[in-house]
């Protein structure tokens, strides 16, 4: 080699010497081999319920909305624990059911599945949790329980001022027809739990009981969906024709619908009606025998 290409080389051999000097002091390359870790300082404390949604007695039930029902408890606890799945256990009546736990959220929260509730029906929940602390073998264990009843619905059905609910059941009532009628349902009692409100209305057809029409007749002549008109008042219109007609009234909550009102209404087409009609020409035919008879 020559003695200029040795030369070279040793600058070079420098050059490099340097640059890796100015990276290890910029701590661009790490020969100290440094770690790092992040510390996290928390209160331990006890695990506690905050509060659960069915904590009613039984016979003072938790009022809740009649179809799907998700129990709930909410939980506080430290970041060393957790709730052990396999021991926390939940019941509904006398059956076992699943528990969840959604720890993303503080607090957190146990749950179970759906329960399908109905109109006036009371279930009894428990859930027991089971906490256990990550650091240590030590757990702590919360039950809470309660008892449920779907919301019932209470109120009246009206065609125009006439209030078919004091009808009583498959009640026959004779009304006026003047055109359009307005239908009307008015809650008094668990107008939250409606979603919407509407009648069935079938034409009378003979031998069909009225008692359960939709077995026999499944389609109804009309349907009549009731636009909510305040919180506790849905109104409709549906314009008849003179004839007997059935009516059910329905409440439509959770995604159920629940059957409140059955009744028979005679509409006899208003003041010029098929009977007034007859009834007009008997009183011609009257007039028109005596006067025949008083002009001979």
């Amino acid at each position: 080699m020559k003695q200029k290409d040795v030369k070279n080389a040793k600058l070079a051999a420098a050059a490099l010497l340097a640059l890796v000097g100015i990276l290890v002091f910029a701590e661009v390359i790490d020969v100290e081999g440094r770690m790092f870790a992040v510390v996290e300082f928390y209160t331990a404390f006890e695990p506690t319920v905050v509060s659960w949604n069915f904590p009613g007695t039984s016979t003072n039930p938790t009022i809740i909305r009649a179809g799907n029902f998700v129990p709930e408890v909410i939980v506080k606890m430290d970041p060393d624990t957790q709730v052990d799945m396999s021991a926390s256990t939940g019941q509904v009546d006398s059956t076992n059911w699943a528990v969840y736990w959604d720890f993303k959220n503080d607090p957190g929260k146990v749950y179970l599945g759906k329960i399908v509730t109905a109109i006036g029906q009371t279930h009894y929940i428990k859930i027991t949790i089971v906490f256990k602390r990550i650091s240590e073998t030590k757990t702590y264990t919360k039950t809470v329980e309660g008892y449920v009843k779907g919301g019932d619905v209470k109120g009246t059905w009206y065609l125009n001022q006439y209030d078919l609910s004091a009808l009583g059941q498959y009640g026959v009532l004779r009304i006026p027809l003047s055109g359009s009628v307005t239908l009307k349902f008015v809650a008094s009692e668990g107008a939250s739990f409606v979603d919407s409100a509407t009648f069935k209305i079938w034409k009378h057809r003979a031998g069909v009981p009225v008692e359960n029409y939709e077995a026999y007749v499944a389609t109804p002549d009309w349907t009549v969906a009731l636009t909510k008109a305040s919180d506790t008042t849905w109104i409709g219109l549906w314009t008849p024709q003179a004839g007997t007609y059935v009516m059910y009234g329905y409440v439509n909550i959770g995604g159920s619908n629940y059957r409140q009102l059955s009744v028979v209404p005679t509409l006899d087409g208003g003041t010029f009606g098929m009977n007034q009609w007859i009834g007009l020409i008997c009183w011609a035919l009257a007039a028109f025998t005596a006067w025949m008879t008083l002009k001979k």
